[in-house]
């Protein structure tokens, strides 16, 4: 009775382990480039339709942008050179003052505006820290501080 408990017990315990030895959404991998998430929703936004949506973090009021005013962001990122990609600012404030929602079929990615200087990109569910870019050289027409000042005052 002793050794079937015991065998029993080695079997739940064996099985426990193999079941987390496939890490499949646990990735400790280093992020690939200080880029990473810009090119993939780059990829994404370039070949899928895809929605944006502008949130006003001071009166947390979201409003969808116009189809035709989706170009601005293929643009903003085409624009982008590796100088606008910087590592976390230290002075960067806790919230930033909007949020842009990318939605592609069932992909969803968020940038953070903080100022009219820093933004990040990341998605939804990511693993990796954000990818933070300085608005410096950036054409005023594709800056998102802007877009988003746009949106909300239509």
């Amino acid at each position: 009775m002793k050794k079937l408990l015991s065998l029993i017990l080695i079997l739940i315990i064996s099985l426990t382990f193999i079941g987390c030895s496939d890490s499949q959404y646990i990735n400790l991998k280093k992020k690939p480039s200080n880029h990473y998430y810009t090119e993939e929703l780059y990829k994404l936004i370039s070949n899928n339709k895809f929605q944006i949506s502008a949130f006003d973090t001071d009166v947390y009021k979201e409003l969808p942008a116009k189809e035709e005013d989706d170009k601005i962001l293929i643009d903003f990122i085409k624009s982008l050179k590796n100088d606008n990609f910087i590592k976390k600012p230290a002075n960067l404030p806790e919230k930033p003052k909007y949020k842009l929602f990318i939605k592609i079929s069932d992909d969803k990615y968020v940038i953070n505006v903080y100022d009219e200087n820093v933004v990040s990109i990341f998605p939804w569910d990511g693993v990796f820290e954000e990818d933070y870019l300085s608005m410096d050289n950036i054409p005023l027409a594709y800056r998102l501080d802007s877009f988003c000042k746009y949106v909300f005052n239509k």
